[in-house]
C-alpha cells in the first residue's frame, strides 16, 4: 500500500483538470426578451454568479458579480463578458491558463440567458 499514497492526489487532479461542457451559443435575439436576469454555474472548483442586461434582442451588458473557487483574478472576469458583448455568443474563446472559470462563465452567462427567453417563439 505504501506506494499507491499518489492515487487520491491524482484523483483530486484529475477532477480539478477537467473542462464543464460549453452549454450555449450565438444568441438567438427572437428567442430572448428584454430585461435583466441573474445566472449561476458550478462546476468544480468555481462557482460564478453574473449578471446580464438584455436590449433589443442582444446582450448590452454582461459582468460577473460573483465568483468562489481557485481560479480568482485570472482576467477571465472581465475578458470573458467583453468577449460575449463583442460575439454575441456565450461560446468565446477561453482566457490561456483560466479555461475551467472562463467555461463556467460562458455557462452562468447561458443561464441568465435560458431565463430571458420566450416560452413559444414565432420567429426561430
Amino acid at each position: 500500500m505504501k506506494g499507491r499514497t499518489w492515487l487520491p492526489a491524482l484523483a483530486i487532479l484529475a477532477v480539478a483538470c477537467s473542462m464543464p461542457p460549453l452549454l450555449g451559443g450565438q444568441v438567438r435575439s427572437a428567442h430572448v426578451v428584454d430585461g435583466e436576469f441573474a445566472g449561476t454555474y458550478k462546476d468544480f472548483p468555481n462557482t460564478v454568479d453574473v449578471r446580464v442586461v438584455v436590449a433589443g434582442g442582444k446582450i448590452v451588458e454582461c459582468e460577473v458579480t460573483d465568483t468562489k473557487g481557485v481560479f480568482k483574478e485570472t482576467g477571465a472576469e472581465t475578458t470573458i463578458p467583453k468577449r460575449i458583448i463583442e460575439n454575441q455568443s456565450t461560446s468565446v474563446d477561453a482566457v490561456s491558463g483560466a479555461t475551467n472559470l472562463s467555461r463556467v462563465i460562458m455557462n452562468a452567462v447561458q443561464d441568465a440567458l435560458d431565463k430571458s427567453e420566450l416560452e413559444d417563439p414565432a420567429v426561430d
